[in-house]
């Protein structure tokens, strides 16, 4: 059963700011969504949807208690108008399986008709749905974001479900910065999510960087006197896994990062929004070249124990054969002495 969520709206309408929220009843998310504003433009639109507790309303004994807060996801999408492909993927009661990856469309326009007759189409709308994994306070969360930029209004709408408060409150910092200025605002906000999620993953990185260097720095006669060797193999292969799941999430998140790019030409957006984005897929691409290094380094460790573990074997094969020698010498002179 899909899970009810709490509702906050934060829209950029010509340079005011506006916060609505949080715990929008649905009759005032249904006048929000629908109603649109006479004099100004629409600019931005960010719909910020998580799991809240909800709260009940006072009612006479004898009716049943109502929800004040249980807004399903699907109203959203379906009120948005957002394409079925990525609704279904982004209700988190779906798969874990088919609701992954990332994706996006393009709804095209006539243009005008040339001279030759032909008539040419341009890109009205980007829609498109993403779905980030982020590390929050120590765990792991996933973040589903559903968008449509506008090409013919100028406008960007957002659908953020699972939002981190650190994401929520740059969010937040960057609309009263959009309101004040007269800029392009296509992909802003964007760029401060796969920013942020790309960031989260420093400190895991960091983690396992400094875990690698203590087995690195250790001297090999440590290894062979003193360390448990099955132990330490374990430990480091427990290392080279959560190096290869960080790979794979960096990797992820570098395909995204490829898809915000191509789709920043495809809007036209503001030219230092490709530059920020070319700059965070740089430093993201030398975060997965590390962990790769990581990966290797941390098997050259493996495969050093294993060697050590080796060597202890055969030179414990070599004191029993060295005994059984002595002993089999002793018994020969024992049979000789009986013998004489």
């Amino acid at each position: 059963m899909e899970a009810p969520v709490s509702v906050e709206l934060l829209e950029v309408l010509g340079t005011e700011a506006r916060f609505h929220g949080p715990d929008l009843s649905r009759r005032g998310l249904d006048g929000l969504l629908t109603t649109e504003p006479e004099d100004e433009i629409r600019r931005i639109r960010v719909i910020i949807a998580n799991k809240r507790p909800t709260y009940e309303i006072a009612l006479p004994s004898d009716q049943p208690p109502v929800l004040s807060n249980l807004i399903p996801l699907h109203y959203l999408l379906e009120t948005l108008g957002a394409c079925e492909d990525f609704a279904v993927k982004f209700i988190p009661t779906t798969s874990w399986l088919w609701g992954v990856g990332s994706a996006f469309r393009r709804t095209w326009m006539p243009k005008s008709m040339q001279g030759d007759g032909l008539q040419q189409s341009t890109v009205s709308s980007i829609e498109g749905f993403f779905r980030y994994s982020t590390i929050d306070f120590g765990s792991e969360c996933r973040v589903r974001v559903w968008f449509r930029h506008n090409l013919v209004e100028g406008s960007s709408t957002y659908i953020i479900y699972h939002c981190p408060e650190r994401i929520q409150e740059k969010i937040n910092n960057k609309i009263k910065d959009i309101a004040a200025s007269k800029g392009n605002d296509l992909m802003v906000i964007d760029y401060i999510i796969v920013n942020e999620v790309a960031g989260s993953w420093h400190g895991k990185i960091h983690d396992v960087y400094n875990q690698l260097l203590a087995y690195e720095h250790r001297d090999i006669s440590d290894f062979y006197n003193n360390a448990p060797l099955d132990r330490t193999a374990s430990d480091l292969h427990d290392l080279a896994q959560t190096i290869h799941v960080l790979q794979e999430e960096i990797h992820g998140i570098l395909q995204q990062i490829d898809s915000l790019i191509e789709i920043h030409a495809a809007v036209v957006g503001d030219p230092h929004i490709f530059d920020c984005l070319a700059n965070l897929r740089s430093r993201t691409d030398k975060w997965y070249r590390w962990l790769r290094s990581f990966r290797e380094r941390t098997n050259i460790r493996i495969q050093l124990c294993f060697h050590l573990a080796t060597q202890r074997d055969n030179q414990t094969n070599i004191q029993i054969a060295q005994f059984t020698s002595n002993i089999s010498e002793q018994t020969r002179k024992d049979s000789s002495a009986m013998i004489t």
